[in-house]
């Protein structure tokens, strides 16, 4: 066996794998290697974190963002945190 990455019709990258035999094109049939469905994060929660991280920091422009220096975190934290629940829900499954 071995692993193939491809693209979909819309888009999105893919990871399969197929028989050392088969063709790369082989890969939307054969056996799945993605990581969850990213479409299946809590955007809403994500954005009333944010929302709530940028109010507790009195936050309201990006005049305030500049003045506020290194605060990449207030966008990665949430964004973070719901990606590593998917992967361990999926980690869940697998066991």
């Amino acid at each position: 066996m071995r692993e193939v990455v491809y693209e979909d019709k819309d888009g999105w990258k893919h990871r399969a794998l197929v028989r050392d035999g088969d063709p790369d094109d082989a890969a939307p049939g054969g056996i799945p290697r993605d990581p969850p469905d990213m479409r299946m994060l809590d955007f809403e929660g994500i954005a009333r974190d944010i929302n709530n991280r940028l109010i507790d920091l009195g936050i309201t422009s990006w005049m305030d963002w500049q003045r506020a220096g290194n605060i990449n975190n207030v966008i990665a934290s949430p964004l973070k945190r719901r990606v590593v629940m998917l992967l361990r829900g999926q980690e869940e499954h697998h066991e």
